[in-house]
């Protein structure tokens, strides 16, 4: 079947979805941090698979909606399947689910900048899930534009910073950047510590989040 992405395991594993079938690899795309258009289903599965969108919902998470400019220059309908517990929309009842034709890429921070504090050991196995597929996904993404620099792995802070753009519930119930990174580093992220300038609120050390230490040995073979 091929390598599977972490969306594919959540697919699969959370949602029960049969591996290798086009209603998993559907789902598995609508579950990206950037969801998925429906003209980008359909070139890979020849349909854009609506139907799994409505399971999904059953099953009680929230499906996002919204307009985009597609490649031809016509508008393209895109969808963002949101686990329970990753959004406040989590919490409405299934059957009075808002389609919002909104981009979720720009969600409101919270108000004043000021970020609510949240005890993130109460996160759940799908906040979880979620998670470790943004970290691995945002790390792989961006490590080799890292590498003509002397850091090692991705700014914790970008991490944190991209998190809140991508799902700002989820950025908000974690909390801080460095809770952030005690999670990843739990999920067996490498973490790596550098000096840095003191700032009014820095803390002289400038933390980095990389691949965990089996991909990044297989990430420099592939390099070589």
């Amino acid at each position: 079947m091929g390598d599977m992405t972490d969306y594919d395991r959540i697919a699969i594993k959370l949602l029960g979805y049969s591996p290798g079938t086009k209603t998993q690899r559907a789902v598995a795309l609508y579950l990206r941090p950037e969801g998925a258009t429906t003209a980008e289903v359909t070139v890979i599965n020849g349909g854009p698979y609506l139907n799994c969108l409505k399971e999904v919902e059953a099953k009680g998470h929230t499906v996002r909606k919204w307009t985009v400019i597609g490649p031809s220059g016509r508008p393209v309908t895109a969808y963002k399947i949101e686990l329970e517990g990753t959004t406040n929309a989590a919490n409405v009842s299934p059957g009075h689910r808002e389609h919002r034709v909104t981009d979720p890429s720009k969600q409101a921070s919270a108000p004043n900048g000021k970020t609510p504090t949240f005890n993130s050991r109460s996160l759940s196995g799908a906040e979880l899930l979620a998670l470790e597929s943004f970290i691995e996904c945002t790390v792989a993404d961006r490590r080799p534009s890292s590498g003509a620099s002397n850091y090692k792995g991705i700014a914790s802070g970008s991490v944190f910073n991209l998190l809140k753009l991508h799902d700002a519930a989820l950025a908000r119930k974690i909390g801080t950047r460095s809770e952030l990174v005690r999670l990843a580093q739990e999920m067996g992220y490498s973490i790596h510590a550098y000096p840095s300038g003191l700032g009014l609120r820095g803390s002289g050390i400038r933390e980095t989040i990389d691949l965990k230490d089996a991909k990044v040995r297989g990430a420099a073979d592939t390099h070589q």
